[in-house]
């Protein structure tokens, strides 16, 4: 029983220290404060660790964190005097209620391969044993932020709270972002919508089976739904703040330390404020630096063999990050403007060229994702990724959430759509849709580096269908953006906007 109280204590200082390193950095909502206090103590995490690394007490890591947590919390409490009270209270009890449900009910993770492996990684980082033996392909395509979180556990014990905190992190990133966009409209229209989301969520095997399962998914999730999120607040009122700043920067680090593809659908998904004109120069280059510094990290940690060989680990660091800043140059700013609305283009460009020049393949692919995501007509069954009837809702819905929103304009012997969608609504779309080409890339990437390009196979162990874990979070947002602005829809039901 002592490992299970020493997980009650480490939870709870978790929690109350994460959100309270968010208080001081600026972050007052509740909602956000949980799933922002979690990046930010990820983060913490890894640069204590990689620091312990670099000058090999690596055993001493966790002390250390633990020790920036007590400081976050104790010069918060110091300094605040009101509104640190509800998150620390929230978060907290969140903490001791996964520690219960896993550690006394029981509840355990979905065994799976990748599973095993994290689990093996966060041992060797709990030991304090060398990073350098994780050389290879494996370590490449799955990160340390997350095994670090599981080896803040007592000896011999993986941290089996933090898997259920993340995901209730995810639930607030989600909630938070949804009622900071459709602040005008009324409660009553946001519960009922938010209520869908849940009970079409909740309704499915996989999002359920996330709760539990041992992946990194779920946490870059929650860097991926902050990070968007904080962007489409900022473009929406024209201004990055400090405090926002610093939560996509934070997020980015995390996410891009978490998994391999994390780069690539991290820099499509922060694209818009990268290149948005508002954003100062300096700003841009924060949050480009957050992207290949993290990276970087975790290559030099691993000792990966992306490094060249007699290439100092300083060195490749050093240049992925200059190379990183260069967007960031005034030479640039013409492509960088425009950036993201050329990302989705060539995005779907290389899908469809890869689908001619493997054409076999990826129609074999493309029916697994289709019986995946939607039905899977062999055996007469909804959804064998265990999405059940998620995705296929979603597309009805955002059809409902367009309609009466765009139309075919014929004028002078021109046609063209025209719409009257929302700027946030229009560019969480856009978003979703780079996400989602993002991540058909990086599935043919991660085929390809075996020789054998496709988009998966069927079953929810399948790694793309795992994928949309990642960007679940974003979608469920711009279903239910997109439904609460649609006015229309609201008058024929007899609701009433508040701005009307």
């Amino acid at each position: 029983m002592l490992h299970v109280l020493n997980e009650f204590l480490i939870m709870a200082l978790l929690a109350a220290g994460s959100v309270s390193g968010a208080w001081l950095l600026g972050v007052r909502s509740t909602l956000l404060a949980i799933p922002a206090g979690l990046i930010f103590a990820t983060a913490a995490r890894i640069l204590v660790f990689a620091t312990c690394n670099l000058f090999s007490i690596r055993e001493f890591s966790a002390g250390a964190f633990y020790a920036v947590l007590a400081a976050a919390l104790l010069i918060a409490a110091l300094k605040s005097r009101v509104g640190l009270y509800r998150p620390v209270v929230i978060a907290v009890a969140t903490g001791l209620a996964s520690v219960f449900a896993t550690r006394i009910i029981g509840f355990a993770a979905t065994r799976h391969g990748d599973s095993y492996w994290i689990l093996a990684v966060a041992h060797l980082m709990q030991k304090g044993g060398d990073m350098t033996i994780l050389d290879g392909h494996t370590p490449l395509k799955r990160g340390f932020a997350y095994p670090l979180l599981l080896s803040l556990g007592s000896d011999d014990q993986w941290l089996t709270a933090i898997t259920p905190y993340i995901f209730f992190a995810l639930i607030c990133a989600v909630a938070w972002l949804v009622l900071s966009l459709t602040k005008k409209y009324s409660s009553v229209i946001r519960s009922i919508v938010l209520s869908l989301m849940a009970v079409l969520s909740f309704s499915a095997t996989l999002p359920l089976r996330a709760i539990f399962y041992i992946n990194g998914h779920t946490l870059f999730a929650v860097a991926l739904t902050v990070a968007a999120g904080v962007s489409v607040l900022a473009i929406r009122d024209q201004m990055l703040t400090r405090s926002n700043l610093l939560v996509i920067c934070a997020a980015v680090f995390v996410a891009t330390s978490t998994r391999a593809e994390g780069v690539a659908i991290m820099a499509v998904a922060i694209l818009p404020i990268v290149g948005s004109r508002f954003v100062k120069r300096k700003q841009v280059a924060l949050v480009l630096t957050s992207l290949t510094a993290s990276f970087s990290i975790w290559q030099a940690t691993y000792n990966s063999y992306l490094i060249p060989n007699g290439m100092p680990w300083v060195v490749f660091m050093l240049a992925l990050i200059v190379a990183g800043l260069l967007p960031a140059l005034a030479w640039f700013d013409w492509l960088r403007h425009r950036a993201f609305t050329i990302s989705v283009f060539a995005l779907a460009a290389i899908v469809f060229a890869a689908e001619i020049k493997w054409h076999t393949s990826f129609n074999k692919g493309l029916q697994a994702l289709f019986f995946n995501l939607i039905y899977n007509r062999d055996t007469h069954t909804i959804s064998s990724g265990g999405w059940g009837l998620i995705f296929g809702s979603f597309i009805l819905l955002l059809c409902l959430a367009a309609s009466g929103k765009v139309r075919l304009d014929l004028r002078r012997g021109q046609s063209w759509i025209s719409t009257t969608l929302s700027p946030e609504f229009k560019l969480l779309m856009q978003i979703s849709i780079a996400l989602i080409l993002g991540s058909l890339i990086s599935k043919m990437l991660d085929g390809g580096q075996f020789g054998h390009p496709d988009l998966g196979r069927i079953g929810w162990s399948d790694s793309l269908n795992r994928m949309w874990l990642q960007s679940f979070g974003i979608f469920v947002v711009t279903v239910a953006v997109g439904l609460i602005q649609n006015d229309k829809i609201w008058q024929r039901s007899g609701a009433k906007n508040k701005g009307e």
